[in-house]
């Protein structure tokens, strides 16, 4: 069972279901059709019917086709994108309609599929119909099309995220114990869930896909986040009618009803753009008129045939040519971006170089600004200490066994101590060198030795 988790770390889907991974069978079934579908070709999960691709989304959901689907069933999702864009560029598909009956899956990977359904909805109608689950990874997919029909006792939601974590806690059969140790700086790659802190790290990212899961809904179903969270079942499941009462699917009904109202659907569509071809016109079509608005409008099935050719041609190598071009361009500025910090890099200030490198906005020329303040405010602080020192020392009465400062004793320039310690800080390399060529520490120094608040004893 724990070889199965290693699929994925976290998952979409039931809790009972993923309990129960090991005792998964191809046992899902399409929806109750009352006719022979057809299959279309060069495609592993779509059935036709007339002008509508029916594509099935039965089972677990998981990232691609592997010995664990073959096996067990369910939908792979490389398969489901591939079955569904078979359907979307095939002309003589007018409408597509996932028959759905899943209690979900992987978490991850089911947001690029939904945002795939939810772009295809502006070139033809796609629907969903539920007659038994549709929970959590599968409701987000689902969720990104058009319209969502089900069946008055079907299950739709759990909307959520939920991961287990195995802990091996005693030897297995093989008398084997299993110990991670992890590195110093990757505290989090395995967090314990035994403690708080594990705890607290799985919650995070669970979290965080969970505000993915909920917002892409809330955009897909024209709905506010609020209503996500407070009415669609927070993680639980709706049945049938209530699920339509609060938006989170259209309407009741079908297998049938479903494929019914899809097609009468497609023929309103057809009906409002008007089937009549250009050349079915009687009157005469100035040519200044046939601008790629009107073929758009008049002719789109041309005007989609001429953009399929195009990119089939050329356009296509063209684009991943240009998609490399653009990784390997990113690529070296980042590169001399990490570079420029590094030449930069200044003692210190540490914790900003790391900041820096993690930051892909942050230049070298803005990561020296910083610097540069965090080095004037350290010296600020340095000198308030020294004068506020200096305020609060009394004067020192030379003893026999004092030495002069020598600083205090090259002086010969007339004029405040502090005209005094500028002039020697200009004419004597030594003092520079002396004070690392801190200025104004200097003249802090040359200052308490003229109030006669410096007292050498020794030298060392």
């Amino acid at each position: 069972m724990k070889e199965l988790y290693h699929l994925a770390r976290c998952w979409a889907i039931e809790p009972d279901f993923l309990s129960n991974l090991s005792n998964m069978t191809k046992e899902y079934q399409a929806g109750l059709s009352l006719l022979n579908d057809g299959q279309l070709q060069k495609t592993s999960f779509v059935k036709i019917r007339g002008d509508i691709a029916i594509i099935s989304l039965q089972g677990i959901i998981t990232p691609r086709m592997d010995i664990f689907t073959y096996f067990m069933g369910g939908t792979p999702l490389d398969c489901l994108a591939r079955d569904f864009q078979t359907a979307i560029d095939d002309d003589n598909i007018k409408g597509i309609l996932f028959d759905i009956d899943s209690p979900g899956g992987v978490a991850v990977g089911p947001a690029e599929m939904a945002e795939i359904i939810f772009k295809a909805r502006q070139i033809k109608p796609v629907w969903s119909y539920v007659g038994r689950n549709c929970c959590s990874a599968a409701y987000w997919l689902a969720a990104a099309t058009e319209k969502i029909i089900a069946h008055q006792s079907a299950l739709l939601g759990s909307i959520g995220v939920v991961t287990t974590v195995p802990v091996q806690e005693s030897p297995d059969q093989s008398g084997y114990k299993n110990i991670e140790i992890v590195s110093s700086n990757a505290k989090n790659k395995r967090p314990d869930p035994r403690t708080p802190e594990g705890i607290n790290e799985i919650c995070r990212e669970l979290n965080e896909l969970e505000s993915q899961f909920i917002n892409a809904v809330a955009n897909f179903r024209d709905l506010t986040i609020d209503q996500i969270k407070n009415d669609f079942g927070q993680g639980g499941v709706l049945i049938g009618a209530k699920a339509v009462q609060i938006k989170m699917a259209d309407m009741l009904g079908t297998y049938e009803s479903a494929v019914a109202a899809l097609s009468a659907e497609i023929n309103t569509i057809n009906d409002e753009k008007g089937v009549e071809t250009m050349s079915e016109k009687s009157e005469m079509i100035d040519k200044n008129q046939i601008t790629a608005d009107f073929l758009r409008r008049e002719c789109p099935e041309i005007v989609n045939a001429f953009i399929k050719e195009g990119f089939d041609s050329g356009e296509k190598s063209g684009i991943e040519q240009g998609q490399k071009s653009g990784m390997k361009i990113g690529a070296d500025n980042e590169r001399a971006r990490l570079q420029a910090i590094e030449e930069i890099s200044m003692p210190r200030h540490e914790s900003l170089i790391a900041e820096a490198r993690k930051n892909p906005d942050m230049t070298a020329e803005k990561l020296a600004l910083q610097m540069i303040a965090a080095e004037k405010a350290q010296g600020g602080n340095f000198i308030a200490t020294l004068k506020n020192a200096a305020a609060q020392m009394p004067a020192i009465d030379s003893g026999a066994n004092a030495e002069v400062s020598p600083v205090r004793s090259t002086s010969a320039t007339v004029g405040t101590p502090e005209e005094k310690a500028e002039a020697l800080w200009k004419s004597d390399a030594n003092v520079r060198q002396e004070f690392a060529n801190d200025k104004e520490a200097f003249i802090a120094y040359f200052v308490a030795a003229e109030n006669g608040q410096v007292k050498i004893h020794s030298k060392v």
